[in-house]
């Protein structure tokens, strides 16, 4: 049966501090475990640095209750005490820490990621004379002696830097600066190819690979040889999907790495080999996500019905690149207007002249007036229904009194001047065309249009 409590034995540099009993039931934290050392030793928490092994406990951890425990107690310096206050205030605060605050793996826990100072970073990568600070394994009345630096030690150093900075690699020494490992570690950390990648590996996959992770147009920085991988290129374009520009040319002959792009962005479409622009699946993938992607569509696919809709329910103005007898269709025209009503600039001139469509569009939005067949706009409803839309600006909250204005302007500029004068002159459009802005009165007309949207 195990023991209810748990045996702690607590010893100093200099000897034996307090032999502890602690309730296994109760979960406790390190944190807990500084502030029962501090009732029997009158040693603040603050202070306390604990050891096991060569491991140091954070107060934040979980106290593991294993069958007993030996632990080595370090007290910190003042200078330490009083920058471990600060950093739980103020994070940042790190990055002005001296260096033998820097050592203080607690403190350095406490903030988030943040630079450190280069100059602090640079000297405690390179001095190699710094103790390494964890003690040894205990033993009663022995005090503990500093090891040397390691290799090990100082490349754990290096690492920890770069996480926080990977600018800081310029200051690593030239014996490590060229290692896979630190590369890597820089290069996680958003280190540029350019700055961070020696020209003689930069046909390493490994690298290409946390490389591309972050920033797939860093995959143009590598070795022919390396771009040749089918799994890293798609990785790239799915990130960067403009890498398209520069990978080896017959993946454009690729679906896979080509659909990898269009669902990213359907324009690199464009970048796609003439057969699969003749693929409805690949094609129909990209006008989704980007309606306009239909102008790299095969001729046969731009006439293709059910793919031309998809393309207008993105974008209403790709009705620019459907075939020419979808331009006449009155379903695909309005579908088009739905999306955008400035769409009808693209409708064939026939739906142009159709004053249903006209006052759809116009709804809309009054800017497609301006693409009206003349007959059209010299019809007073029509300019009417254009003139109290406009007085709308855009229908949105944020509207200000200039975006009415301006389109109320756009209205009159195309409005016959023979017609102006037979208007009702509350519609401003005599103002407007006279190049003063309307004086925002809300006309019968306008009322109407705005009950008709809700607005």
């Amino acid at each position: 049966m195990e023991p209810e409590f748990l045996e702690v034995e607590v010893n100093g540099l200099a000897g034996h501090l307090c032999h502890l009993h602690l309730n296994r039931r109760q979960r406790l934290s390190v944190q807990d475990l500084k502030t029962t050392i501090e009732e029997h030793c009158s040693i603040a928490a603050v202070e306390q640095r604990l050891f096991l092994n060569s491991t140091e406990l954070f107060s934040t951890e979980q106290l593991l209750n294993s069958s007993g425990r030996e632990l080595t107690l370090v007290r910190r310096s003042s200078l330490q005490v009083q920058w471990l206050q600060e950093v739980s205030k103020n994070g940042k605060a790190f990055a002005e820490a001296p260096l033998e605050v820097l050592r203080d793996k607690e403190i350095e826990n406490k903030p988030p990621p943040v630079a450190i100072e280069t100059a602090q970073a640079a000297e405690l990568i390179h001095d190699s004379q710094v103790p390494f600070e964890a003690p040894l394994p205990p033993s009663r009345g022995a005090a503990i002696n500093a090891m040397p630096c390691t290799d090990r030690w100082r490349q754990e150093t290096i690492f920890e830097a770069l996480q926080q900075d990977w600018r800081l690699l310029q200051y690593v020494p030239e014996d490590l600066r060229e290692q896979i490992d630190i590369i890597e570690a820089a290069l996680q950390q958003g280190g540029s190819v350019s700055r961070v990648v020696p020209e003689h590996r930069r046909g390493d996959a490994r690298l290409a690979q946390a490389a591309v992770k972050l920033d797939g147009s860093a995959l143009r920085y590598f070795d022919a040889e390396v771009m040749e991988d089918k799994d890293l290129v798609m990785k790239a374009v799915k990130q960067y999907p403009d890498a398209l520009e520069f990978i080896p040319k017959h993946f454009l002959k690729d679906p896979d790495v080509i659909r990898c792009a269009v669902e990213s962005d359907g324009t690199c479409l464009s970048y796609a080999h003439e057969d699969l622009r003749g693929d409805v699946d690949l094609v129909f993938a990209a006008v989704q996500q980007e309606g306009m992607a239909l102008e790299y569509a095969s001729e046969e696919l731009q006439a293709d019905r059910r793919l031309v809709l998809a393309a207008l329910r993105a974008d209403g103005s790709a009705l620019q690149f459907a075939g020419d007898a979808l331009r006449e269709d009155e379903e695909v025209v309005y579908a088009a207007l739905r999306s955008d009503g400035l769409a009808l600039e693209f409708a064939h001139p026939s739906k142009r002249s159709d004053k249903e469509l006209l006052l759809f569009a116009i709804r809309k939005d009054p800017r497609a007036f301006e693409h009206a067949a003349p007959e059209l706009r010299a019809d007073v409803e029509v300019v009417r229904a254009a003139v109290a839309r406009a007085s709308m600006g855009h229908g949105r909250a944020s509207d200000q009194p200039e975006d009415k204005a301006g389109m109320l302007a756009l209205v009159a500029s195309h409005v016959p001047e023979e017609l102006i004068d037979e208007l009702d002159p509350a519609s401003g459009l005599k103002k407007c065309s006279g190049g003063q802005p309307s004086d925002g009165t809300i006309t019968r007309e306008e009322q109407v249009t705005r009950e008709e949207h809700g607005i």
